[in-house]
């Protein structure tokens, strides 16, 4: 949610700003054609009421900030891409941010690793995760990392230090209905902040 209290939301196929009587305010369509042209929009951020940062995945997938008001196109950027071949543009990337550094943090799902980046795209560090879907930055300067195949939730530090009391259990899926926890089984919980410190970095981090 915006400060003016619209929304700004991705649906793979594309991004829109809405109000709360949800008018559409601005959108942006991915390439919906198939073959090498088709594109998928899973993560999106506000910059300001102005701008907004999105990846598209695609070949190649890229980091682009739009001006919605001019509609220039301020920022447009190749990210590192699978291998040909491969299992397609649907797991490249499910999460990225801007810091309130101005860096990019951006998890490569597909890739098994999070990256963060200065604003001419020079790599400041990176860490494994066998398939990271979120990296947030805490206000202690960590960064929570998030993996959909095991389940849990890490604080790690710029050295690739694991806080001793940062991960999270496994979620338990005795307790959780037949359907829900056949998603869960395809890893669909990490779209959800994994704590309630995750999810209070999330609120911070799309009101910025």
């Amino acid at each position: 949610m915006l400060s003016n209290g619209n929304i700004l939301f991705s649906r793979m196929e594309y991004i829109a700003e809405i109000t709360p009587d949800k008018k559409v305010v601005w959108r942006y369509d991915a390439n919906a054609s198939k073959g090498t042209n088709h594109k998928e929009i899973h993560a999106c951020q506000p910059i300001g009421l102005d701008k907004v940062m999105f990846v598209e995945n695609g070949l190649p997938p890229k980091l682009k900030i739009i001006n919605i008001k001019t509609g220039a196109v301020e920022v447009d950027h190749e990210l590192a891409i699978t291998r040909p071949g491969g299992r397609g543009i649907h797991p490249q990337f499910r999460r990225a941010r801007i810091t309130a550094e101005g860096t990019y943090l951006i998890a490569f799902l597909n890739l098994g690793y999070v990256a963060e980046y200065d604003k001419n795209f020079k790599e400041i560090w990176r860490y494994k995760s066998t398939k990271p879907w979120a990296a947030l930055r805490l206000k202690n300067g960590n960064t929570l990392i998030t993996d959909e195949t095991d389940n849990l939730t890490r604080e790690v530090n710029r050295k690739g230090e694991t806080s001793g009391n940062s991960i999270a259990k496994p979620i338990c899926r005795r307790n959780i209905s037949s359907p829900t926890r056949r998603k869960a089984a395809r890893g669909w919980p990490m779209a959800i902040p994994s704590s309630p410190r995750a999810a209070m970095a999330e609120v911070r981090s799309s009101s910025k």
